[in-house]
Parts: C-alpha cells; sequence; structure tokens
C-alpha cells in the first residue's frame, strides 16, 4: 500500500492531505487544515507533529506545491518536440526571456497538446534559493519532497475528478482559479485537456480582511470572522451597513477581477478559443456571492468547485493538494510530469544515493585493491632476497667451520652444535622396505587382497579381505616372522555384502632395534 502526503503551505493556513491506495485504487484519503499561529514554516512543523506525531515514518512520496508569488511562467515555441533535445537547448531559450542568470533559477517544462499549434510548451521559473530553502527544510522535518508542483499548472490536474454535478460533462474550454488569502493562481484548460495558460499573481482574501478592518475600526481577525460568517458580495436584502461592506469587498477584489480580465483577453488575442466556463477553488472562493460578482463583471459563467474524487468531498481551500494527489491519480509511473526537482536537484532515493557512489567506490576498491596486490608483491621480493641472504651467511659460516656448505637450518644447527647425524637413528628397515617385503612376499603367497595400507613411523593399518579365516591367521604368522614388529592387533572380522570374502583390519607396531655403534 502507497502512502502519499501532499502539502500546502498557504498564507493563511497549512493543508494536508494524506492518501492511502493500493496500484492507484483509492483505499482512504485524510484532509487537515491548520491556520496560522506562527511563521509559515514554524506552522508546518506543528501540523505535520499534530498529524504524525513526533517521528514521522511509513510516508512513501512527498508532494509539495511552492509557496510564494515569485515563480514566472512563460509560454515557449520549439521547432521540435524531443524530450531530449527540449532539455538540451531549454536553458539558453530561458535566458533570453527571464532577467536573472540561469544559475540562480530552478526551471521545468510542460507540452501544450494542441494539433493546431505544435511544439508549444510552458515553462515555470523558480528562484533557486528559495527552492533549496524548502528543500532543506522539508528535509529535516523528514517529509523530503520528492516532486515540488507549479502551483497554476497543477490545476490542470483537478480535470480527472468529475467536477461537475450531475455528471455533465465539462466545456471544451474552461479555466480554474484558485483565489487564496494573499495569491491567485490561473489555469486555462483547452478542448484536448491541456493547461495552455498559465498564471500566478497577488490578490485575494487578505486585501478584503483588511479593507474591512480599516473601515470599521476593527481587528482584523475580527474581521476575518466577520467576512466568513456574513460577509457578501452581492447583497439583496440587506441593511445599509452589509451594503456597505459589499462595496469595499468588491474594490478590495478589484486587482483579482482586473487580471482575470486581461488573461481572457490574452487568450483569445492568442487565437485561442474563448473561455467557456470558470470554476473556483480555493479558501476565498467560499466568500458568499463571489461566484455572481465575477460571472457578472467577467461575462463568463463561474462556478465553484466541487472537490468530489477522493471518497469524500474536501473544502473548497483544499484546491492545491487535491490537484497534487489526483495528478498522483492520473498519470502513469513513466509519464513526464512538471517538478522543480531537477538535473542536481532532483530527489534522490537511497538506492539513487548508492548508484551515484558506485563509481567512487568502484575506483576506491580498484585502487586498494592494486596497492593490496603491490603490496604482496613487494613484501614476496623483499622476503625472498632476504632468505637468500640468510641461505647465504649460512652457507658460508658452514663452509668456514664445518668445510662443506649447508644450506639447511636445521641440519645446519645440528652439525654445528656437535650432535651426531639423525639419519642413522630411523628404524632399520624402514616403512618403505616394509611395505615392499609386504608386497613382493607375503601378498604372493596368500590370497589376500590389501584395501588400504596407512604406513606411520611406528605404526601400519592394514584393511584386507581373505576368502577364508584361515587366511587371516596364516597372515598374521607370516608378520611375526618379521624383526620389526612389536604387536598384531586384528580388529573385528566382517562378512563382505555378497558373503565371499571377509573383511578385517589389522594393527601392526613397530619397533626396530636400533643398530649397533648408535
Amino acid at each position: 500500500m502507497a502512502k502519499i502526503l501532499a502539502i500546502d503551505v498557504g498564507a493563511y493556513s497549512i493543508k494536508l492531505a494524506t492518501l492511502e491506495s493500493v496500484r492507484k485504487n483509492i483505499q482512504s484519503a485524510h484532509f487537515e487544515e491548520l491556520p496560522h499561529k506562527e511563521s509559515p514554516r514554524e506552522s508546518l512543523a506543528a501540523a505535520l507533529h499534530h498529524s504524525f506525531g513526533s517521528k514521522i515514518t511509513g510516508i512513501d512520496q512527498v508532494f509539495f506545491s511552492l509557496p510564494g508569488t515569485s515563480i514566472a511562467t512563460h509560454q515557449l515555441s520549439f521547432p521540435f518536440a524531443d524530450h531530449k533535445r527540449i532539455d538540451a537547448t531549454l536553458g539558453f531559450e530561458i535566458e533570453t526571456v527571464s532577467a536573472m542568470d540561469i544559475t540562480d533559477v530552478a526551471f521545468d517544462y510542460q507540452l501544450i497538446i494542441n494539433p493546431e499549434q505544435k511544439n508549444r510548451l510552458l515553462v515555470g521559473i523558480a528562484l533557486r534559493k528559495e527552492l533549496m530553502d524548502w528543500i532543506g527544510y522539508l528535509t529535516g522535518l523528514s517529509v523530503e519532497p520528492r516532486w515540488i508542483a507549479h502551483p497554476a499548472l497543477q490545476l490542470a490536474s483537478l480535470v480527472s475528478l468529475s467536477t461537475r454535478r450531475k455528471n455533465q460533462p465539462l466545456p471544451k474550454n474552461f479555466a480554474i482559479v484558485d483565489i487564496g488569502h494573499e495569491r491567485c493562481c490561473f489555469a486555462s484548460i483547452n478542448a484536448h485537456s491541456s493547461c495552455d495558460t498559465a498564471r500566478i499573481f497577488p490578490g485575494g482574501g487578505k486585501e478584503i480582511t483588511n479593507a474591512l478592518s480599516r473601515a470599521f475600526n476593527i481587528s482584523e481577525q475580527e474581521a476575518a470572522t466577520w467576512k466568513e460568517k456574513h460577509g457578501t458580495l452581492m447583497p439583496s436584502h440587506h441593511p445599509p451597513a452589509a451594503h456597505k461592506a459589499a462595496e469595499l469587498m468588491q474594490q478590495a477584489l478589484l486587482p483579482v477581477e482586473r487580471e482575470l480580465r486581461i488573461l481572457l483577453k490574452m487568450r483569445e488575442s492568442q487565437g485561442q478559443e474563448p473561455i467557456e466556463h470558470l470554476y473556483l477553488t480555493g479558501g476565498t472562493s467560499q466568500l458568499q456571492g463571489i461566484s455572481a460578482y465575477l460571472s457578472k463583471s467577467l461575462s463568463v459563467p463561474v462556478e465553484l468547485l466541487s472537490l468530489t474524487g477522493f471518497k469524500e468531498t474536501l473544502p473548497p481551500s483544499a484546491g492545491q493538494v487535491t490537484s497534487l494527489l489526483s495528478s498522483y491519480q492520473s498519470t502513469t509511473p513513466r509519464a513526464r510530469r512538471f517538478n522543480f526537482r531537477q538535473k542536481d536537484l532532483a530527489y534522490k532515493s537511497e538506492l539513487d544515493f548508492l548508484k551515484d557512489k558506485f563509481p567512487t567506490l568502484s575506483v576506491f576498491v580498484l585502487c586498494a585493491a592494486v596497492l593490496f596486490m603491490a603490496g604482496g608483491v613487494t613484501r614476496n621480493i623483499f622476503l625472498k632476497a632476504n632468505e637468500q641472504r640468510i641461505d647465504n651467511e649460512l652457507c658460508a659460516l658452514t663452509t668456514r667451520v664445518l668445510g662443506q656448505c649447508e644450506r639447511d637450518y636445521v641440519r645446519a644447527e645440528s652439525l654445528l652444535s656437535g650432535s651426531p647425524n639423525p639419519a642413522p637413528a630411523l628404524s632399520q628397515p624402514s616403512a618403505a622396505d616394509f611395505l615392499a617385503h609386504l608386497v613382493q612376499h607375503i601378498a604372493n603367497q596368500f590370497d589376500i587382497q590389501f584395501e588400504q595400507i596407512l604406513i606411520q613411523p611406528e605404526r601400519i593399518s592394514l584393511k584386507s579381505k581373505a576368502a577364508q579365516k584361515l587366511d587371516i591367521y596364516t597372515l598374521k604368522t607370516a608378520l611375526e616372522a618379521i624383526p620389526c614388529i612389536d604387536e598384531i592387533k586384528e580388529g573385528k572380522v566382517e562378512n563382505s555384502r555378497d558373503g565371499l570374502t571377509k573383511n578385517f583390519p589389522l594393527d601392526i607396531k613397530l619397533s626396530c632395534p636400533p643398530p649397533s655403534g648408535s
């Protein structure tokens, strides 16, 4: 079972969504939203601790929607659509449209699917330092993101959900707008279910709250509470104070309205089909009357997006995390998805880390092996030279003292100490002589087969076969005639499997007297 965590750090609250699935079949989904009480990063740490405890374990993948409004989006055209060629030339094209140095930004792209306008793509550009700061901070919280998404482009993945009520088909050309507390994200989707325009611009619920706070001389917290409970952009039978508040909210929302109108006109000026419908999501989209107000001002049908795709209906503020999870659900493992973590910023698992370190480890092992072999060869050469030197010195010493060169250290020591030659002290006859006698005389006289003969300096062990037990007695009598045999022990006599021979062992103890004069 795969466990996926989606994180959206908004200006007003932290949104966390956890999805458990088996082969992309949803087993459970959980959404949690916690308003900020401290800085966004401290609030994120508190939200993770609240959801997972002090130790975060069991998360397979983490998806993260990059916060802020510093992300730029450009539409570029290429004479080819091959990903390898685009990757090789995209950096040069970005230098022509971005005011920042290419080393100070991180970027990725997404192809626009449109048969009429081929080889066009949307490029997202983010500040590299800001991206690295978030990666480092999330890694410190044990939730290193595998995928960092473009918050506007990512909204297009909500198409995979059946967002329209009563299973009505989606329009051919529509747009999704995420209106947050301080930031708005716009994504338009063409008839081929591909995002062809994406923008991030400032504006949202914070401006409305500040306008109410200044006009009625109340705190921002009181203004936010009144806005959520009683605020409306289209009052009908409300008291004059409500009409005044509506006018203030409409004025605060003018930057958002103006930016949306520009985006709709710009899309038409590029020869694209007009937007037929506008869907709203985000925390501020819950404001009463906002759909009717924008529909009237923009002359486009506007509707609140219903996030019903994960076994329960999620609130509009969950638009970003829902888009992250729906993208995971709707794409194949090898499909290319927009991800700011590219090249040196790419996510590295433990296996990827080992793969990167494998060349270094290979060189280290090879160097160690070469050094070991070189050390062994050097040591052998040195020991051989030292042994040759000692042998030469021993030869020179024995030649000077004994009159003969002796290179055997044991023998030279014995001769130099005055001890007699140890050779005469060997048993006479030797074990070899006994073996020759046994083979030449005894084996030829008796019908006996020797299977094993074990000869030691003072003992001989025989394993033999005889046709009858009398042959064993005759063999023992013949062996006792040999002078050096002191004792013969006969082992257990056993019949062979076929019953035709007798198997018997003999243990012979040798005790030859030393030669005279020794």
